[in-house]
């Protein structure tokens, strides 16, 4: 709107945090803009363009027909002094008073019926200047945060409430740092979540790993009664998933548990932090660290209003988290959602390559994640994992249970969208190496273990088996075909493949009807 009013011309309005400083650069920043075609309004407190006045002359702030000055107040007591404000008492200044008198200045700005330039196209503010939210939201103009420090200083001061935060869990409980893990409630999830937390306890960590009552129950049965006592400095906690009550020994329907954590977990587990943080009832030391699974992004919210650090551990692949976080993308590109005719299972759609995700260049849909297979563009698993991969960013940081020779150009593409990648795996080589008989006696597994597969792989030569993965819940049909063809070869094997079949539809045969 602003580039068609008056003056065909863009208008930002530019305001610094009024000491030298900062006032200097945004002031080259303004010239610049202003040499590309910008209309330029350069804001500065009422005290500062008083000692422009004194330092440059009672004209120096005319400025130019299309690069005006304007002034608010301060908010500090009047005064002529020609010194620097005391800094503390500016900043609470600032932030407190400032809001609305620039809110009035747009305002006035934007009023056509006496404003001869043309209407506000963006606000650029000093990164200190945080109060020029109020304004961009009530307007619904763009704004830039312009920090005038080194990159490095911005992020350190991004930090400062992290290492508050670490610090304050250091010097409790012996010093060590508490890290509350939270897997997403489905086996494949609880499983690598479980090794890490082993590892960060096996590196000095207090750890609480929280489960959801269903899976607590559950694990309580498959492991026996005392499989969850854990260690003085390793505990497991529960919270509600929002499902209804069950006793069934099953994986819960995916979607439904899908859209019941995104909705109802985020205040039973913000309940949680707080108790496990009130020392007058508890005693272990504060909460460190979140780590949660990349699909339970109502861990935020705790993050958030406890000032502690998170991060996503994305439990698929990194080429997995990749596909997620471009999922919308496809959308947008026309490739999704699929056919309602189902034509594009027999006439090759599947096979159409796509450029628009980084690191997986001409990667066909056929080879995404299963839950682009939908006609669907409301469908719960879509919207899901494409608005969880979408708030990964929010992170402090991101990890991953990979290596960088597996899939190095995937993670440096992570690497360029999201703040902080590691990749920490494999993980059960990792785990390997912990010599604590405790430790590892404690297990996450929902179901009760057949060692009797073990016991007969056991006997086989080296590189003899191989070994079929993958989602028994969506997969069921390709894993019959594969284990047909595998079949064919060697009559051993097919018992063994048949077997891990016929045990699989005890598995899935409840779903089915």
């Amino acid at each position: 709107m602003g580039s068609m009013a008056a003056v065909d011309k863009p208008h930002v309005v530019c305001s610094p945090y009024p000491v030298q400083g900062h006032i200097n650069p945004m002031f080259k920043l303004a010239k610049l803009l202003h040499h590309r075609g910008f209309h330029i309004t350069f804001v500065n407190t009422e005290y500062n363009h008083q000692r422009l006045l004194k330092s440059r002359g009672p004209s120096s702030v005319d400025g130019l027909l299309d690069f005006q000055f304007k002034n608010i107040p301060g908010g500090l007591p009047p005064s002529d002094a020609d010194v620097t404000q005391d800094i503390p008492s500016l900043c609470e200044s600032t932030s407190k008073n400032c809001s609305l008198p620039f809110c009035n200045l747009i305002h006035k700005l934007n009023d056509t019926s006496t404003s001869n330039v043309p209407l506000v196209s963006c606000i650029i503010s000093d990164g200190v200047m945080t109060f020029t939210l109020n304004a961009a939201e009530e307007f619904g103009i763009p704004l830039v945060f312009f920090w005038t420090p080194s990159a490095c200083g911005s992020l350190a001061y991004m930090q400062y409430r992290h290492l508050i935060r670490r610090e304050m869990g250091s010097i409790a409980a012996g010093g060590n740092p508490h890290a509350v893990c939270i897997p997403y409630p489905a086996q494949g999830h609880i499983n690598p979540m479980f090794k890490l937390a082993k590892l960060l306890h096996h590196r000095g960590f207090h750890i609480t790993f929280v489960n959801t009552e269903y899976n607590h129950q559950r694990l309580l049965k498959s492991r026996g009664p005392s499989s969850l006592d854990g260690l003085p400095d390793f505990q497991f906690k529960t919270i509600p998933d929002g499902l209804p009550p069950s006793d069934a020994d099953a994986t819960q329907d995916i979607p439904s548990l899908c859209e019941s954590t995104s909705k109802n977990c985020s205040l039973p587990f913000r309940n949680l932090i707080h108790k496990l943080n009130d020392t007058s009832t508890s005693n272990v030391p504060p909460v460190s660290c979140i780590i949660s699974d990349g699909v339970m992004t109502f861990t935020l919210n705790a993050a958030e209003e406890f000032g502690i650090p998170l991060v996503f551990f994305w439990t698929p692949s990194a080429c997995g988290c990749l596909a997620y976080m471009h999922y919308r993308h496809l959308i947008g590109r026309g490739l999704l959602p699929l056919k309602a005719d189902a034509s594009w299972l027999t006439n090759g759609y599947m096979e159409t390559a796509t450029d628009c995700i980084p690191g997986m260049k001409n990667i066909r849909l056929k080879d995404l994640p299963s839950f682009i297979r939908t006609t669907d563009l409301d469908d719960i698993m879509l919207n899901f994992v494409m608005e969880e991969a979408e708030r990964t960013s929010k992170a402090s940081a991101v990890i991953l249970n990979t290596f960088d020779a597996l899939e190095q150009d995937i993670l440096d593409a992570l690497s360029a969208m999201l703040p902080r990648v590691y990749s920490i795996g494999p993980l059960q080589l990792l785990v390997n190496q912990i010599q604590n008989d405790r430790l590892k006696s404690m297990a996450s597994n929902l179901w009760k273990e057949q060692p009797e597969c073990i016991d007969w792989l056991n006997l086989k030569q080296p590189n003899s088996v191989v070994t079929m993965l993958g989602d028994v819940l969506i997969e069921l049909d390709e894993m019959f075909s594969s284990g047909q063809r595998l079949g064919q070869y060697e009559p051993e094997l097919r018992i063994f493949v048949e077997l891990i079949l016929i045990s699989l539809m005890d598995l899935i045969l409840p779903y089915l009807g």
